[in-house]
């Protein structure tokens, strides 16, 4: 990539750059947030907190928050990461998913099967968690917004362990990450991913729904949710299940009118690939509805390595990405060798190659070993 500066495209990148440092901070704040213990917040302190210093009960539930990180409210680094907006807005959940059709069907599970074990996990009041997708665009200099929620009481949701490592739960960030999809579905739906079924089950509920086939390659888990799950679907006769890897699946897919979900990666850090070699599987099948799980969080994450590409072309000497070691090191060093003849010489070359449709384009022609 070949950038050529001037005044103005360099004092738009190195704010860009301003912000992703600050994304990157933001990010180790909110893990901070989440790997906290905030068992000693209740109603009351909430309200006192809200009271004397007359700010809304979110924005109190926020400070306590900090406060029990033994974070200083008045640090520097904090109130710049606040001036940047990096953490949305603060939600308070009261009895928002009481009337989900899955938490009403689905009863309380406690099932372990060898190194398995389905059961009922929950969030103590005011322990926070993300709630929605994490997103960034140039208005805001792609600075990430992130939104963080956390109960009024105590709330139960479903998880499976194999060992120790979660393999799924169905959070309210799962609900809401996948209620767009859920309203597009329709006729017969390929679910690529079959988790602890939350996706086929919603989907089954609706009438312009006809069919849903489940690719899953682990027979276990395949297993475990025909034998204690799938026995709450009201629509049983609306699901097939197919044992299959999924990206073999997706080759020999036929091009014909289907809606298809992709999900099977848990976080965004170990999405991005899967995501990238779905795309580039499914490129020709324009009959195919596509949707993957999470995209606008995988897109924001994709910028964020963009930005870095972008910021050690400038103030990097002899940058090398012959030896990638992680899954993001590998997409950096693909991204350098497609983008090698790219220039880039005004701030509306920077928000093309920073667009999520542009994006969605570029990274069906990586070569990612």
């Amino acid at each position: 990539m070949k950038i050529e500066l001037n005044t103005e495209l360099k004092e738009y990148l190195d704010t860009i750059f301003d912000h992703h440092f600050k994304n990157i901070e933001a990010s180790n704040l909110i893990d901070e947030l989440l790997d906290a213990s905030f068992d000693n917040i209740s109603d009351v302190d909430i309200m006192m907190l809200s009271s004397s210093l007359s700010i809304s009960k979110e924005e109190a539930l926020y400070q306590a928050m900090i406060k029990l990180c033994d974070i200083d409210p008045e640090d520097e680094e904090l109130k710049t990461l606040e001036d940047y907006n990096c953490i949305n807005k603060t939600i308070i959940y009261n009895n928002e998913y009481d009337d989900n059709e899955y938490f009403k069907s689905i009863k309380k599970l406690n099932k372990k099967e060898g190194r398995w074990h389905i059961f009922n996990d929950y969030y103590s009041p005011y322990t926070p968690f993300i709630t929605s997708e994490i997103t960034s665009s140039k208005e805001d200099f792609y600075s990430e917004k992130v939104t963080i929620g956390a109960f009024k009481k105590r709330f139960d949701y479903l998880k499976c362990l194999e060992g120790e490592t979660c393999w799924m739960s169905i959070t309210p960030h799962e609900i809401n990450t996948m209620e767009d999809v859920i309203k597009e579905s329709e006729g017969n739906v390929i679910a690529c991913g079959l988790g602890l079924g939350f996706f086929p089950f919603m989907c089954s509920l609706k009438d312009e729904v006809k069919h849903i086939t489940i690719i899953e390659k682990d027979e276990k888990i395949i297993d475990l949710f025909s034998k204690y799950i799938l026995p709450f679907f009201k629509h049983k006769e609306k699901i097939s299940i197919v044992k299959d890897d999924a990206y073999s699946f997706l080759e020999r897919l036929p091009n014909e009118k289907a809606f298809l979900f992709f999900d099977i990666y848990h976080t965004p850090e170990d999405g991005l690939l899967p995501y990238i070699k779905a795309k580039k599987i499914l490129t020709n099948k324009d009959k195919i509805t596509k949707r993957y799980w999470i995209e606008k969080t995988l897109l924001t994450l994709l910028k964020r390595i963009i930005i870095t590409l972008l910021y050690e072309n400038i103030y990097v000497k002899n940058a090398s990405y012959s030896n990638a070691q992680n899954d993001e090191e590998k997409i950096l060093s693909a991204l350098n060798s497609y983008l090698e003849n790219t220039i880039i010489k005004s701030i509306n070359d920077v928000d093309f190659l920073l667009d999520d449709d542009n994006l969605k384009n570029l990274i069906i022609k990586l070569n990612i070993d």
